[in-house]
């Protein structure tokens, strides 16, 4: 059984089922489908968290492809440009994480991947170069966001055809995507996170005054770790670990939680392993907030020059 919100995304992954993919195969094919069909909700620029079963060890594992803050993306960088805190939005300055979800599936499929990746995104190819039936829902989003999407000329070319929001049931096609994916089908992680795809990304970037270089999509790297695990009458519990208490340090790799208090804007990191190994003065600037209910804004992991943010994203 493959269940997604919608019925083109799990017919995928059903059918790599029956042609011998594992469970694996299908979640990438599904999810590939979902950020062609459903980009209102999903897109190849966000991030993915996985808990995948593995029958030999009878064990789950926890895979977090979040994606790294840019290397200049510092707090500094944002106050001297009059923030207080990371806008919602936009390529300057709101786009502030490498997009992770790719190296995921990339290791995923090395994991447990029984068919070739290319198989795996062979439908969402399809999709995205032939088009696909808007859903009621994409039309919807749309058609709210259609000022947003005037903003920027290369979505209103995709999701404003003819200068209007896509009626359901119309044909959308997104042929730039499909060369994207293809790219990722037959080079694996290098046709995304390296060649022409990742100098395109840092040149839209650096021209739209963002933070994004090469060298930020070439260092970025899924994370295995292990699920959060309970019992509740008998039965096992997994979830995946929260990315707000368990960051990477950026410079080292290395795990860095932090202790975020729900009464304060104040995080405070734990040391990392990196040579600038100290309490880092970013954590006392106040410029990140507490998840609590006043506020939507996680804090960032200032344990070094890169900071980390640290709230996921689907």
């Amino acid at each position: 059984m493959v269940s997604c919100p919608h019925a083109l995304a799990s017919e995928a992954g059903v059918e790599v089922l029956k042609a011998g993919g594992s469970a694996v195969d299908a979640a990438i094919a599904a999810s590939a489908v979902l950020s062609v069909i459903y980009p209102h909700m999903v897109s190849i620029g966000g991030d993915a968290f996985w808990l995948i079963y593995d029958a030999r060890r009878r064990a789950v594992r926890f895979l977090n492809a979040a994606g790294c803050a840019a290397s200049s993306a510092t707090i500094e960088w944002f106050r001297s440009r009059g923030h207080a805190e990371i806008p919602l939005r936009g390529i300057l300055p709101g786009t502030v994480t490498v997009p992770g979800a790719v190296d995921g599936w990339c290791q995923a499929h090395d994991a447990g991947g029984w068919l070739t990746l290319a198989r795996d995104l062979a439908a969402a190819v399809g999709y995205a170069r032939e088009g696909f039936p808007v859903s009621r829902r994409l039309a919807d989003w749309t058609e709210q966001s259609t000022t947003l999407l005037k903003e920027n000329a290369e979505a209103a070319a995709i999701f404003l055809p003819g200068g209007a929001p896509p009626r359901a049931g119309q044909r959308l096609r997104n042929p730039n995507l499909a060369l994207t994916l293809e790219r990722i089908a037959t080079e694996g992680r290098a046709g995304f996170y390296e060649g022409e795809t990742a100098r395109e990304m840092a040149r839209f970037a650096r021209e739209g005054g963002g933070l994004h270089a090469e060298r930020d999509f070439a260092r970025q790297r899924a994370e295995w770790g292990e699920p959060l695990s309970t019992t509740y009458r008998g039965v096992a519990i997994h979830a995946t670990a929260p990315p707000t208490q368990g960051s990477r340090c950026s410079r080292c790799s290395t795990s860095s939680s932090l202790s975020i208090s729900a009464r304060s804007t104040t995080s405070v990191p734990t040391a990392c392993t990196c040579s600038s190994r100290r309490r880092c003065s970013r954590s006392t600037t106040g410029t990140g907030s507490s998840p609590t209910r006043t506020s939507r804004t996680s804090p960032w992991n200032a344990c070094c020059p890169a900071p980390m943010p640290t709230s996921g994203a689907g």
